[in-house]
């Protein structure tokens, strides 16, 4: 995670109406505009960028915890040995999101699959 994602999550994380569909405010569209104004000034960056910026580091955030949740499930064999990766620095910089996110099934599979809250 460079210093620009990790300013970008800081920034968010002021923002619990962007991500915490508990709160009120959470589906009022003009403190949304506002708290993405806000966040694209800090950045130097347009409201669009930002983003998208956004949703590429929480959909990375997603498929990292998804990852996590299978290697912890028991093997099936011995034989399966999967590669140790570590724990990517981008699921602890945004572990605080973790609460936020909530798994999807999808279609015809059955299968839970995490998925974050659009902005």
């Amino acid at each position: 995670m460079n210093t620009v994602e990790k300013k970008l999550a800081d920034l968010i994380r002021e923002h619990p109406n962007l991500y915490d569909q508990s709160r009120r405010d959470y589906k009022d569209n003009l403190k949304g505009h506002l708290s993405w104004r806000d966040i694209a000034d800090n950045m130097g960056k347009s409201e669009e960028e930002v983003k998208l910026k956004w949703k590429n580091l929480r959909d990375k955030f997603c498929k990292a915890k998804k990852r996590l949740a299978k290697r912890s499930a028991p093997l099936l064999t011995d034989d399966e040995n999967p590669v140790e990766r570590p724990v990517p620095v981008l699921y602890n910089q945004l572990a605080w999101l973790s609460a936020y996110v909530k798994p999807k099934v999808e279609p015809g599979t059955g299968e839970a699959d995490e998925t974050a809250l659009q902005p």
